[in-house]
């Protein structure tokens, strides 16, 4: 449920007709006070409630008591409830009738209507009856400037059952009536009320007479602010502005998720400049009315600029657009907007207002959250939905199905910004792919070189091996690196001696007299000081003594032991045995051509590099198989997010367009039209300077004609790859400069190619239009008329969309036939589920499209002003009178009658 927000215009209003209270003698319920009964049908959730006791008026004035104390105190369960004064009359022949005046009577009015109407029965009883006829009373109760509504018609003591024949008769031509209470809706009506052409408004009330009854049956009402006015004006409308209970849980005041709820503008040329221009707004259909020049269209711009919708506009109406966006630089400068201008909106979102700001200098917030104040980051365009059109934009829209699609894939229900996220992610991951088969297909290209290689490796360690070398070698090699080691080894130590003596040298250090001032100290210091110098000196000399020079002895008997074991040991004869054979070979492979020995182990290593390659290049051949399917994978997932597109697309154009007598919009899958095609292929290959227009025609030929352009597509690309790869002329070719040019790309810039692949040109939309707009005899839109062209995409823009939509003046270049039949038909269902605001020169927009809200803007010393209200009010039917031509009649043929206060419209 939406919570009202106290919205400017007309609202639904829950109304209980036909209630009573202790005041009737037949009240059922335990005796209640005033208080009581109210906050009762508080808490049903009531909005007016008629009082209508049996003959007497006696508690609408300690109702009236009981709600301003209400009112003051608040208790728990209140809220606002109007209280519409009424009685319920018992007229002559039984017939039950209910009388209803406006808020500020009181209970004497319906006392002298009862004493005028020859009551004289107990007042609350209802056994008695008027000495006047039901006519009379009818009379009586317009004359005070009451409304007359016969009680439960279809039941006892109805009218339709109360009586019959010329005394029914003369009731129905009492006149003054305009509705009538209806317990059952299936009710059949006499036939002599379908004689007389009647079509009374049916209401339905709870006829309470205890308080568990109230709420139980009401009807919806919409006013601006409740009044008798108000009322009488939404009964003579019927069913546009009164509703019978469908549900007790039936919302009438829900409205759509996004609505804009006011508009300002200050500092601009001729609006806001001395204060600010506000129009707040209706969550259903807003009218904006006026004379030439009074601001209607420039307020639409100002909208389209704080909402970020100014790329929307075709390419034809940008620069139109300037005035609107730009500000003025000096006096006389025709633009709109001044270096101080600023423009507001305030956008309720899912249940929160924000402001989305604009201003000429660029230094305001964006976006403000409203019930803190902050500042919130994000894009306008994204965040705050609206779309907008202008006459003009729409008429543009009719000639470029391009930009008519970009319209469609606006739908929410096609989730294109999902759908757009996923297949460029693929379109990525695609290209990702190809450019890994490049880099793996290099590395393959070494393979026959490194397999030669490998040949050649292996002939020359075959002459090492057969002639039984191998071994020796071996040896040869493993003695070397034994005693490699163990010199290295020896290394590390050999010099251990001199290292002990070298320590043993700075151990004793120098006398203190060299490094102190003797002569700054007294006798008694200085003698203390050497003292304890020598002790320290004697000590360090006896560690030399008896541990450093012995341990220097030590390692030198170590090192001549060490030397004399290993030229005699094991491992050294082992080496010279190895030595010996390697020499011997030496001299005999010598005789054989072989002059390096070492070639052996260099043979050795590089065979293993070569075969590590080879493994590699193995495995890159296993990944790029790999690869290629993964990639061919992915190119059919782009070719099935392609045609889901296309799938979206139909669904949505099938089910907004059900049984739409106006137009027709078939989608052809790739079926843009040709030079935009032409255009993206181009463009694809880079040859946007154009050129090869033969080649170019004969590729694309086949796609035009082609009854599945999906498939052709693919034997397209297919046919440029061929081309690419070829060697030489290619047959078929007009101008082997083509070929050519395709080559150096495959070869240069695969990933041209590549690109290629994943290209789809966009659907195609074929739209076609009713002339009379009765679902018969449709033509191509490109054979319509301004106004036919207009009609049949304004059918389609309204025909779907839940985000607020802005009109300015979409009935321009129709006629009145089309502007009943399509705009107001449409804008009346449209409103339920989206906000409108439309700026209109047509009344009957306005009036049989049942707007809620009406602003009637006007010029006022040079600044735009606005008056707003709903049709209910005198004022606005007033102006609508006044500014737009044909705006009586429209009010006639709505309302079949009008009586004002002052008898006109």
């Amino acid at each position: 449920m939406n919570e009202w927000r106290g919205w400017a215009g007309a609202r639904w209003w829950k109304f209980d007709f036909h209630t009573h209270t202790p005041g009737s003698k037949d009240w059922k319920d335990v005796p209640s006070s005033p208080k009581d009964w109210l906050l009762a049908h508080m808490r049903a959730g009531i909005d007016c409630v008629a009082v209508t006791d049996h003959n007497t008026g006696e508690w609408v004035d300690k109702l009236k008591v009981a709600l301003a104390a209400l009112e003051r105190d608040r208790p728990e369960g209140y809220r606002s409830l109007c209280i519409f004064p009424g009685v319920e009359i018992s007229v002559q022949g039984g017939v039950h009738l209910l009388a209803i005046f406006d808020p500020a009577s009181a209970s004497d009015n319906i006392t002298g209507l009862l004493v005028e109407a020859g009551y004289k029965g107990t007042p609350g009883g209802s056994d008695a009856v008027t000495t006047e006829s039901f006519g009379k009373v009818v009379g009586a109760i317009h004359e005070r400037g009451g409304l007359a509504i016969p009680a439960h018609v279809d039941r006892e003591r109805g009218l339709f059952l109360a009586l019959s024949g010329t005394t029914l008769g003369q009731a129905l031509q009492a006149g003054h009536i305009h509705a009538m209470e209806v317990v059952d809706p299936a009710f059949e009506k006499p036939q002599l009320y379908l004689d007389e052409k009647l079509h009374w408004t049916e209401l339905c009330g709870s006829d309470s007479h205890r308080l568990d009854d109230v709420g139980k049956r009401f009807s919806w009402v919409k006013m601006g602010e409740p009044s008798l006015e108000g009322l009488r004006l939404a009964l003579l409308d019927g069913e546009l502005s009164v509703k019978r209970l469908a549900s007790p849980l039936e919302d009438r005041n829900k409205h759509g998720r996004n609505v804009i709820e006011s508009i300002e503008v200050r500092e601009a040329q001729y609006m806001g400049h001395s204060k600010p221009f506000k129009l707040r707004l209706n969550p259903w259909l807003n009218a904006i009315i006026g004379g030439r020049g009074t601001g209607k269209s420039t307020l639409v711009e100002f909208m389209r600029l704080v909402l970020r919708r100014e790329g929307e506009l075709p390419e034809s109406l940008q620069q139109e657009f300037e005035k609107y966006q730009q500000a003025s630089r000096s006096r006389g400068d025709e633009r709109l907007l001044t270096q101080d201008s600023a423009i507001g909106i305030l956008y309720r979102k899912d249940g929160e207002d924000f402001s989305v700001q604009w201003n000429a200098n660029g230094d305001h917030a964006p976006i403000m959250r409203e019930k803190d104040n902050s500042p919130v980051t994000g894009d306008v365009r994204s965040l705050f939905p609206a779309t907008i059109y202008s006459q003009k934009q729409i008429f543009e829209l009719s000639r470029d199905s391009l930009s008519l699609l970009v319209q469609v894939d606006k739908a929410s229900q096609l989730e294109k910004r999902s759908w757009q996220e996923n297949h460029d992610k693929l379109e990525r991951h695609y290209l990702e792919l190809r450019a890994t088969e490049r880099r793996r297909s290099s590395s393959l290209e070494t393979e026959a070189n490194l397999k030669g290689d490998l040949e050649e490796v292996g002939r020359k360690l075959k002459v090492f091996e057969d002639q039984g070398h191998a071994g020796v070698l071996r040896e040869y090699q493993q003695s070397r690196r034994q005693r490699n080691a163990i010199d290295r080894w020896s290394e590390t130590w050999s010099d251990a001696g001199a290292r002990i003596r070298k320590l043993a040298e700075g151990i004793v250090p120098e006398p203190l007299e060299s490094f102190l001032d003797m002569e700054d100290l007294d006798k008694d210091s200085r003698d203390e000081a050497l003292s304890r110098a020598r002790r320290v000196s004697e000590e360090l000399q006896k560690i030399d003594s008896e541990f450093l020079s012995p341990a220097t002895d030590r390692a030198d008997r170590v090192i001549r032991e060490w030397a004399e074991q290993r030229e005699g040991g094991t491992w050294v004869r082992r080496a010279q045995d190895a030595e010996s054979a390697h020499a011997a070979l030496l001299e005999r492979l010598s005789k054989e051509g072989v002059s390096d020995l070492n070639e052996y182990a260099t043979l050795v290593q590089r065979k293993q590099q070569i075969e590590d390659s080879l493994g590699e290049i193995e495995a890159q051949r296993k990944e790029l198989n790999r690869s290629s399917q993964q990639a061919r994978a992915i190119l059919g997932k782009l070719s099935e997010s392609s045609a889901e597109l296309t799938r979206r697309r139909k669904a949505f154009l099938q089910g907004a367009l059900h049984n739409n007598p106006y137009v027709k919009i078939e989608l052809v899958a790739h079926g843009s039209p040709m030079p935009e095609i032409e255009r993206e292929f181009r463009d694809r290959l880079q040859c946007e300077e154009g050129g090869f227009d033969k080649d170019i025609a004969l590729l694309l030929g086949e796609l035009q004609g082609a009854a599945d352009r999906g498939q052709q597509l693919k034997r397209l690309k297919a046919k440029v790859r061929e081309i690419a790869e070829s060697k030489g002329e290619f047959p078929g070719v007009h101008d082997q400069r083509f070929a050519r040019r395709l080559r150096r790309l495959k070869d240069r810039q695969p990933e041209v190619l590549d690109r290629l692949d994943i290209w789809y040109p966009e659907d195609g939309l074929d739209v076609s239009y009713s002339p009379k707009g009765d679902g018969r005899g449709f033509r191509h839109i490109e054979t319509g008329s301004p106004g036919q062209r207009t009609a049949a995409l304004l059918a389609f823009l309204m025909s779907y969309g839940d985000d607020p939509i802005i009109l300015d003046q979409p009935e321009d270049d129709l006629d009145n036939a089309l502007i009943s039949s399509l705009i107001v038909s449409q804008l009346r269902g449209m409103k339920q589920k989206r906000q409108v605001i439309v700026v209109t020169h047509n009344p009957n927009i306005v009036v049989n499209g049942d707007a809620e809200l009406v602003a009637a803007l006007q010029v006022e010393k040079g600044q735009t002003r606005s008056a707003s209200g709903c049709l209910q009010e005198q004022n606005i039917r007033d102006k609508l009178c006044e500014i737009m031509e044909g705006g009586r009649e429209a009010l006639e043929q709505r309302y079949q009658r009008i009586v004002g206060k002052r008898g006109d419209a």
